[in-house]
């Protein structure tokens, strides 16, 4: 064992004199402690610029419209209110810095819209009808104002007078920041449609009971039960961030989880299609062998994934505990980068593997290597640890760098807050620092595959640039060959290692393995690949030692 650590030794000395390596880990190591200052520089930066430089464009082309306006035509004033309108409302947006995701830009265009539905009453109220009223006006429908054509004057002033109070109180509560309002208003909106909507269903029910038969019945009522469900939890959510007094901002973590209850709610609003709905629907993925059952085990496993994301919401809101996704502390930060360094350790272990042994044949010291009293499997036993060492060493080092770096520009807080998760049927909490070992774990058997790879060829073929150039193919593009295959119909890719070069992708990409099987009906087992790269991996070391230790070093 003494001169297989020595031999061990040896090795790594040999390796890190090599200026190239010395350079590569360097490197690495600055880009593990700065990648997080540059995370917290995009996290802060200013991007008002980018939006009103979008609203003043905006502005420029809607003068440009006004200069154009046919003269001719009897609509040609109200063509200009209405350009003007949009001029007003990003003038507003402008002068209250809103950016595109802030509830004010949405209201800001209701209140647009209603002030330009008034300009248009007026068009009608003086008579215009038809072509005469919406000749180059594209933003209504035109059927929408019918009811108003055959209004008297007095009643369509009525109505021109109370869209533009709506769209001055709108207006207001975007200048004045009132989101409570906002808030409030839409609570009260939200409380009368589900009244309504419960007298709808309860009608539909009667309805059904008298003809039970009666598909498109039973499934309208379906629809309506879904879409009360969905109305009460977006309330209930709205309601929490009333009482709770939550503004609308993107770094603050409440905001972010409530956005998300809503988000998950809409995504799982669709109801299960019965098997004539589905094969109607879904021709292409029947002809690539897409089943109604698989259909309807996928909707329950997605439907369940998104019931749980929004317990974890709630349970993240009630229990004050912030999901790392949500939040901009060293936990985020941190997650958002450390599985990175898997593929750095994999860049510099083809690097180092591609001619650890390569090297000794091309420049003739494998024949000193042999005279040695030392068995042949020692020697190459002593190279391929020595490998390992330096990518774990790597990998570890780099991670642990970047949760230091991560903690000094974050602070170190916010790794006592806990990570929460379902375990089973049940939420859980443990430590940031304990949550991510096992996906870093996981997703280095990638690190192990490559390295015996590359020395495997390294061992075999004895060519250094061959040894280098195919593993690094191989890494970097079994994603795209993957993608290829599967476009050419070839579903038995999915069976093969090649989606699974990259185990990290199965955890940063959540969306990865549902793609494969709703485009290409692609079954992806990160398990099942996982352990076909160590079986892999395992026969390729075999082989490099079974070679090595028949070779004839004079060859």
């Amino acid at each position: 064992m003494s001169k297989v650590c020595g031999l061990i030794k040896n090795e790594l000395i040999k390796q890190y004199k090599k200026t190239s390596v010395k350079v590569i880990v360097i490197l690495t190591l600055l880009a593990s402690i700065m990648l997080p200052v540059a995370l917290k520089f995009l996290q802060n930066r200013d991007e008002s610029k980018w939006y009103i430089n979008s609203y003043n464009q905006e502005i420029q082309w809607q003068q440009t419209e006004i200069t154009n306006i046919d003269s001719s035509k009897k609509n040609k004033d109200i063509q200009k209110k209405i350009f003007e309108e949009n001029i007003k409302k990003s003038q507003i947006l402008i002068d209250n810095n809103v950016s595109w995701d802030d509830w004010r830009n949405e209201v800001a265009g209701e209140a647009s819209n209603k002030s330009k539905e008034a300009i248009i009453l007026s068009g009608i109220s003086d008579g215009l009808v038809g072509e005469e009223l919406f000749f180059n006006i594209h933003e209504f429908d035109v059927n929408m104002l019918n009811e108003y054509i055959d209004m008297s004057k007095e009643n369509i002033q009525k109505a021109i007078d109370s869209k533009n109070k709506e769209s001055k109180e709108l207006y207001d509560s975007v200048i004045k920041n009132d989101y409570l309002g906002y808030l409030d208003k839409n609570i009260k909106a939200s409380k009368e449609e589900t009244k309504n909507l419960k007298a709808t269903i309860k009608t539909s029910e009667g309805e059904v009971k008298k003809n039970p038969n009666n598909k498109n019945l039973v499934i309208s009522l379906e629809e309506s039960k879904a879409q009360l469900d969905a109305l009460e939890k977006r309330l209930k959510a709205t309601e929490y961030r009333y009482n709770n007094k939550i503004p609308y901002d993107n770094k603050n973590w409440k905001n972010n989880t409530i956005r998300d209850i809503a988000y998950k709610i809409d995504e799982n609003g669709g109801r299960l299609l019965s098997e004539t709905e589905f094969t109607q629907y879904n021709s292409e993925k029947i002809a690539k062998g897409y089943t109604y059952e698989e259909y309807k085990k996928d909707y329950e496993k997605k439907s369940k994934s998104i019931e749980q994301d929004i317990a974890l919401d709630w349970y993240s809101l009630e229990n004050n505990i912030p999901q790392v996704k949500f939040d901009n502390d060293i936990r985020n930060s941190v997650d958002r980068t450390y599985l990175m360094y898997v593929s750095v350790a994999i860049i510099l272990c083809i690097i180092i593997g591609g001619g650890i042994v390569s090297s000794e044949y091309s420049t003739g010291t494998v024949r000193l290597l042999m005279i040695r009293p030392v068995s042949r499997w020692k020697i190459l036993f002593s190279k391929l640890v020595s490998v390992f060492i330096i990518g774990y060493g790597v990998l570890l080092t780099t991670v642990i760098l970047n949760i230091i770096s991560s903690g000094i520009v974050n602070g170190f807080g916010g790794l006592a807050t806990k990570v929460i998760s379902f375990s089973g049927e049940s939420i859980v909490e443990q430590s940031f620092i304990i949550s991510i070992i096992p996906k870093l774990l996981f997703s280095s058997i990638s690190l192990i595959f490559i390295i015996a790879l590359v020395f495997a060829i390294s061992t075999i073929i004895k060519n250094t640039a061959l040894a280098v150039g195919l593993t690094t193919v191989a890494y970097l593009g079994s994603s795209v060959a993957t993608m290829i295959m599967a476009n050419l119909g070839m579903r038995w890719v999915g069976k093969t290692i090649l989606p699974y070069m990259n185990l990290s992708t199965f955890i940063t990409n959540s969306q990865y393995t549902e793609m494969f099987k709703s485009e290409y009906s692609i079954v992806l087992s990160s398990t099942m690949g996982a352990i076909q790269l160590i079986v892999f991996a395992t026969i390729l070391i075999i082989a490099s030692f079974l070679v090595f230790q028949k070779r004839d070093v004079m060859n």
